[in-house]
């Protein structure tokens, strides 16, 4: 790759030091909040002194995790989400696009409620998450073809670890604006190729937000140069995103999880579990 290729893509790799402060803890709940594969596969067991690896392997298959973290989350959103709530929307009552957004909210059958709710949980699970209002770049001839062909706004959420960088700016009212936004998904080539520096493999594509426009790039391979996929103006002058905090932030972009405690005491009682030891004895890790 020649330098401005380069420095493309070390530009799109770049993290905020929020991210990078607290990247670990995250996926740490996203893990215990998941658990099964995921919680099997992050070496969170630990091996005992000469314990031979055949043996450590059928501890780890047999040694249970009993997902406290999930427990915590959900009876707490079912506390909040026994009553749905009520919406009005004022001047956009009886508008076709805003009754679409609250029946189909993300385009994937999901209901603004349902969506929320999602919000919420998964807000639970890292302290914050990002939610995202996009519209496709298509236009339709008049209103009335976009709206038969859906073209609408829709919401998008992004968990923590997918939101790279950030940057806020002071407002003359004192406010603090969202000024720039990048995102990262892992995507599929459709071929079902693990080897992401292979055609149509797996790579990652980068979403780039600021005031006044917006890109999309694309990265397959550990060494492939970034790809301008998409460009163009951001129409509504304004990052159309928000961050919902489960609680009142620390900083921007990161806030005090559900999980802060209970998923290290899982991953304690875990590493306690004796049923499955070879000799069935306790034995400290």
């Amino acid at each position: 790759m020649n330098d401005s290729v380069k420095s493309k893509r070390a530009e799109l790799e770049g993290v905020h030091r929020v991210y990078r402060e607290n990247c670990g803890e995250w996926e740490f709940f996203w893990t215990a909040y998941l658990g099964g594969r995921e919680w099997e596969e992050a070496g969170l067991l630990y091996r005992y002194v000469h314990e031979l690896g055949p043996e450590f392997a059928e501890r780890l298959r047999q040694t249970p995790m009993e997902n406290h973290c999930k427990s915590v989350v959900h009876t707490y959103s079912g506390f909040i989400w026994r009553v749905p709530p009520k919406r009005s929307f004022g001047a956009l009552e009886g508008n076709r696009a805003a009754a679409a957004l609250n029946g189909n909210a993300d385009k994937e059958g999901g209901s603004l409620n349902e969506v929320m709710k999602e919000v919420q949980i998964w807000a639970s699970v890292f302290g914050c998450v990002w939610v995202v209002m996009d519209k496709p770049a298509v236009r339709g001839a008049t209103k009335g073809d976009e709206i038969s062909r859906d073209i609408r706004p829709y919401l998008k959420v992004y968990f923590p670890v997918h939101v790279l960088d950030w940057r806020c700016e002071e407002s003359g009212s004192g406010c603090y604006e969202l000024t720039y936004l990048k995102v990262r998904e892992r995507v599929d080539g459709g071929n079902g190729s693990d080897n992401s520096g292979s055609s149509g493999g797996s790579g990652w594509v980068y979403r780039v937000w600021t005031r006044e426009r917006v890109e999309v790039w694309r990265v397959d391979g550990r060494d492939d140069e970034a790809v301008l996929v998409s460009e163009g103006v951001n129409e509504v002058g304004v990052v159309p995103a928000v961050v919902h905090y489960n609680t009142k932030p620390l900083e921007r972009g990161v806030a005090v999880s559900d999980l802060q405690v209970v998923a290290r005491m899982q991953r304690s009682m875990y590493n306690r579990y004796v049923g499955a030891c070879p000799d069935g004895a306790g034995v400290e890790p």
